[in-house]
């Protein structure tokens, strides 16, 4: 099943969205492993994002930088859930959600919340959890 899938991703026709939900069910159904439906997806996404030519590559990166600035600027200005006995704040970590696609996609220094342990992104562009693909993640 695998090599099929590569085929189709090599030919470079296909809809990113349907070839990450047929990953997804053969991998349901048993035919993929959890590695080998990390890696489909990951090559889906890169070949994906290839065709659409360097200027869009680009254009979505800078995109996602400015989104994950605005996000730091909003962490400022939000009071800290709680504080630390020095009168410091206490660092906020997010449970970790189930990203739907590139657009919220987890990168790396990315702190999340997992089954109540704390893990770091060590990979951009990560949409998978520390159960699902434990190489893109470090506990803390």
């Amino acid at each position: 099943m695998e090599n099929t899938i590569l085929s189709v991703i090599r030919s470079k026709r296909y809809d990113l969205e349907k070839i990450i939900e047929r990953i997804r069910y053969y991998h349901a159904s048993g035919d993929l492993t959890d590695v080998q439906c990390a890696n489909l997806i990951q090559t889906a996404r890169e070949n994906a994002i290839e065709t659409l030519g360097v200027d869009a590559k680009t254009e979505i990166f800078a995109l996602w930088e400015a989104v994950h600035e605005l996000q730091r600027r909003l962490d400022d200005l939000t009071p800290a859930a709680g504080q630390e006995e020095d009168g410091q704040e206490e660092p906020v970590i997010p449970d970790y959600v189930q990203p739907t696609g590139a657009h919220d996609a987890y990168n790396t220094g990315d702190l999340v919340r997992f089954n109540e342990e704390v893990y770091e992104c060590v990979i951009d562009n990560c949409v998978w959890s520390p159960e699902v693909y434990p190489a893109g993640w470090r506990k803390q």
